[in-house]
């Protein structure tokens, strides 16, 4: 009898134990694989998302994407054909303007003959010259010699020169830029009369001396009339005459060197043409008290094409644009 009710009470925890695995596989099922896709949480709508408005807003983000990409495309295409304006209009500018030159060309070859003839060929020379050219102020075309900045003793020596309108010798260096000068003049109209180019030490010291007696004469005391001469005339070794770069130019109805100069046509033409050929007017008359020089509307320093164009346009003393004020 024991036998028998041990076996009962065994298979009735046997079936109980059964019934509670198959409740939790339901549960189980119904927890992890849900009956139908209705049944399923949308995150979206408990964000409060309604489901329709999702394709919609993706809809309305690509067609703003679409849009700048073409708002972009645009603004590029416009700015290709306005550089393509810009570069065919500059284009014709410059055949019109090579075209003028051609022409003008042509009428002074036609007008002044052998004179336009030489003055290409000395252009093409200064041209040369002038891409080898430096703004350093160590560069030879660029030397600064003053009173206060005398040339080394040693430097006239090494200068090769050139005569030029018969008796006056220039830096061979410089003898196309003189020449193109003065045959460019005469095409307009201006006769340039050279007075005065390379002087070495003992001609100036000769023509300072001269004048420093002339001042003694009038009664000037010798350091007065020394000090009064260096004004007018550098002191020997101090003069840029003996640079070989330095040019007085007068004009043959007007062969005085005193400021009058200033008011013939000559002077008016090489105030605004020197520097295209590497001259600038070295002593201005508001510049005396730094050039330390008077003013001499007939002196022409060269310095070169470029350097020259920057010095006249800038107002400057040559020794306020070396910044050398010493």
């Amino acid at each position: 009898m024991k036998s028998k009710s041990f076996f009962k009470k065994n298979i009735l925890w046997f079936i109980l134990a059964a019934a509670v695995l198959v409740i939790l596989a339901v549960i189980a099922v119904l927890i992890f694989y849900p009956s139908s896709n209705s049944d399923r949480i949308d995150p979206n709508v408990e964000l409060g998302i309604p489901s329709t408005g999702i394709s919609e807003l993706a809809a309305e983000k690509e067609a703003e994407r679409l849009a700048e990409e073409e708002r972009k495309a645009a603004e590029e295409e416009a700015e290709r054909q306005a550089a393509e304006e810009e570069a065919r209009k500059k284009a014709e500018e410059e055949k019109k303007a090579k075209a003028e030159a051609e022409r003008e060309e042509e009428e002074k070859r036609e007008k002044y003959g052998e004179t336009y003839e030489e003055y290409s060929r000395c252009m093409e020379k200064v041209r040369e010259l002038e891409k080898t050219l430096s703004s350093d102020p160590s560069a030879w075309n660029m030397i600064l010699c003053n009173p206060t900045h005398p040339l080394p003793d040693d430097y006239i020596d090494g200068i090769e020169l050139s005569s030029i309108y018969g008796r006056f010798q220039v830096d061979s260096r410089i003898y196309y830029n003189v020449r193109a000068m003065f045959l460019a003049a005469e095409m307009d109209g201006v006769n340039l009369s050279m007075v005065s180019a390379f002087r070495d030490v003992d001609l100036q010291t000769r023509n300072f001396n001269n004048k420093k007696n002339y001042y003694i004469g009038l009664g000037y005391s010798e350091e007065d009339a020394y000090a009064k001469t260096a004004t007018i005339i550098a002191v020997p070794g101090t003069s840029e005459h003996h640079t070989g770069l330095a040019l007085d130019i007068l004009t043959p109805s007007y062969m005085e060197l005193t400021s009058g100069f200033d008011q013939t046509k000559a002077y008016a033409w090489l105030v605004e043409h020197c520097a295209e050929y590497g001259f600038i007017l070295r002593y201005a008359k508001d510049k005396t008290d730094i050039t330390k020089i008077i003013y001499e509307p007939w002196h022409y320093r060269f310095v070169g094409i470029e350097n020259a164009k920057k010095i006249m346009a800038s107002g400057l003393s040559y020794e306020e644009y070396l910044g050398v004020l010493d």
